[in-house]
């Protein structure tokens, strides 16, 4: 989506190394105190001093992640070009590098793009592992939303998103998911003052909070809940809420829908995971063991056909 690069598959990936290294670095710098921001005098102090040289290397690790993916798509650009054919993926960076931009222009949409897919990597991956979570641990939830998907949409397709209206008790699930852990439990430092975990955790806002329980924002009647939407906080407030709220939304329900229509998810047969989570800028379950495995024979031919249509995708790795 936004620069059109197509992931290596089977064995890691160098853009995708250099995002979770940089994802790091800013957990890092946003998580522990520096003494720098206690006394900002001290950013005169000699460049050896070792909070300098964390901030060199977490800053080149930024600019790297904005400026090779851009310069990547400039070059597939050019090739095509040459070779008078479109060879490369469309994307949101090449669509805008169609026209004349200025410097500060193309500056802004360099960001612009990092954002779309460095903005949402760790934020999108530590919500889904939430839900994984759930799922085994509360495996009545799972089937009913299983249950739900089977009789929406039948076995033998993937949900997408023309399906959200005639999947509203996925759609619940996914708002508890949203409340049950927010990612963000106290907001980026110096930004937010609300602290999400306090709102989602309230006794006064939601009933038995410590439960995962998607039938408070679910209504048999189809009329809706009134229920405070986590949405009011999950996603930040005022002027510094999260931008990419709708791209996300989209992002995690069609992860969960797909997820629930084809695998099952349970404990390994050890003993049960418990409900831990990391204390970070990016707040994830810690890790635990659990069984993935495909719901049927009709679910593992859909995987298998999934399977055959991704093999056939080159990936981008060597032209980065």
């Amino acid at each position: 989506m936004s620069h059109g690069y197509n992931v290596k598959k089977n064995t890691p990936d160098p853009l995708i190394n250099l995002v979770e290294t940089a994802a790091q670095d800013f957990y890092i710098a946003t998580t522990k105190v520096w003494l720098v921001d206690i006394f900002p005098w001290l950013r005169h102090m000699p460049l050896w001093l070792p909070f300098h040289r964390a901030a060199a290397k977490y800053r080149q690790t930024n600019i790297n992640q904005v400026e090779i993916p851009h310069e990547f798509v400039k070059r597939q650009m050019v090739r095509s070009s040459n070779m008078r054919e479109a060879s490369y993926e469309p994307s949101f960076t090449s669509q805008h590098l169609c026209g004349l931009l200025s410097l500060p222009e193309e500056h802004s949409l360099k960001h612009a793009a990092n954002a779309l897919y460095g903005g949402g990597t760790d934020t999108v991956a530590a919500t889904l592992s939430s839900f994984f979570l759930a799922m085994v641990l509360y495996p009545d939830v799972q089937k009913r939303a299983q249950q739900e998907i089977d009789d929406a949409i039948g076995r033998f397709r993937l949900p997408t998103f023309s399906d959200n209206d005639r999947l509203p008790y996925l759609t619940a699930v996914y708002k508890e998911v949203l409340r049950w852990h927010p990612i963000g439990p106290m907001g980026i430092p110096h930004a937010v003052m609300e602290d999400d975990m306090s709102i989602a955790n309230d006794p006064q806002n939601y009933e038995n909070p410590t439960q995962f329980n998607p039938d408070r924002f679910y209504n048999v009647n189809g009329k809706g809940s009134t229920t405070l939407d986590p949405h009011e906080f999950a996603f930040g407030f005022g002027r510094r809420k999260c931008p990419g709220q709708d791209l996300a939304d989209a992002n995690v329900w069609i992860c969960m829908a797909m997820s629930l229509s084809v695998f099952d998810f349970s404990g390994d047969g050890s003993e049960a995971p418990r409900a831990e989570f990391t204390s970070s800028t990016v707040s994830a379950p810690k890790p635990f063991r659990c069984t993935i495995k495909a719901r049927s024979a009709d679910a593992m031919a859909v995987l298998q056909a999934i399977e055959s249509e991704i093999s056939l995708l080159d990936d981008n790795a060597s032209a980065l």
